[in-house]
């Protein structure tokens, strides 16, 4: 009676891992191995009184497995494109081969229909051309050469416009005893919908009054105001 011993090593290492498949077939499948990784392996014979060496190693590659999801995905508003939302992500804890790239996937909140756009073997990305105003769910999962692995958790973000405005410029265009013309001038390609005009005066050297308009854009004419004018 004899059975047959694998013996296994990765390529490098000088110490064999030895296997007793306790069976005298002439086939045995290595369920412990690592994915893309070379090893070494022989095969010995093994009898009741004696255990038959062999000279016969074969080198051998596994191939790559199905990565883990990808960790720790933000979203983030792009400052300069209100349209366009900022993707970043770790790599995964086990990659189980080399990452040729992710899948980036998108769609509107609660929606079945998604979206993909490739990424290089990067931790960032961005989608462009987003409804406004819109909640959208992304995720994201690595690629081998084995194929798309786990998707990443999904997390949702709403596409706004995240870009703070710089500071209107004012222009006095004209002044009477009790009103003033005022231009307002912002120096944006960003559709200005409405302006907010805080104005406060003083007179009698202590009484101090103020108004808070809401305009369109558009030249602001107020009147019914002491002469006496101070802007903010």
């Amino acid at each position: 009676m004899y059975t047959y011993v694998v013996h296994y090593r990765l390529v490098g290492q000088s110490a064999w891992n030895v296997l007793e498949t306790h069976s005298n077939k002439s086939s045995y499948v290595l369920r412990v191995l690592k994915p893309d990784s070379s090893y070494q392996v022989k095969v010995m014979v093994k009898s009741i009184n004696k255990i038959y060496n062999s000279n016969d190693v074969i080198t051998l590659r596994t191939p790559e497995g199905i990565p883990d999801p990808p960790q720790k995905l933000q979203l983030t508003c792009d400052a300069e494109e209100s349209t366009s939302i900022i993707v970043s992500w770790q790599p995964p804890v086990c990659t189980r081969g080399l990452v040729r790239e992710y899948i980036v996937e998108y769609s509107v909140k609660d929606s079945n229909e998604w979206t993909s756009q490739r990424s290089p073997n990067t931790n960032h990305t961005e989608i462009r051309n987003l409804q406004l105003n819109e909640l959208y769910s992304v995720r994201v999962a690595a690629v081998t050469s084995r194929g798309i692995g786990n998707w990443s958790e999904s997390k949702s973000i709403m596409a706004k416009n995240c870009k703070a405005l710089p500071c209107p410029r004012v222009y006095i265009n004209s002044t009477t005893e009790n009103s003033v013309t005022l231009s307002i001038k912002l120096d944006s390609k960003i559709q200005v919908e409405q302006y907010v005009v805080d104005v406060s005066w003083v007179f009698d050297a202590h009484v101090r009054e103020n108004r808070t308009l809401t305009v369109e854009p558009q030249t602001i004419s107020l009147s019914g105001m002491h002469p006496a004018l101070i802007f903010k």
